[in-house]
């Protein structure tokens, strides 16, 4: 999935708001991606000329938010 395809949303982290076509983000699925500074400094490094991520961020412990939203389940009777 290219940062382009996504549309206006909120950082997982510092919960900023971006347009991850305006700015450089590190994508990490289709709701959650990090903001250019926060996936700077875990570890990511992004290559301007090849417009790409050449070193991926540290992923652990990152708040992902669902890609989509979660459905209710009611239990009937019969």
């Amino acid at each position: 999935m290219k940062p382009s395809d996504l549309t206006l949303t909120h950082c997982v982290l510092c919960e900023s708001k971006l347009a991850p076509a305006a700015r450089p983000v590190y994508a990490l699925e289709e709701d959650a991606v990090l903001c250019f500074p926060c996936a700077v400094l875990r570890g990511g490094v992004y290559d301007d000329a090849a417009r790409s991520w050449v070193a991926q961020p540290a992923r652990a412990g990152l708040p992902l938010r669902a890609a989509r939203p979660r459905g209710r389940y009611f239990a009937q009777r019969v």
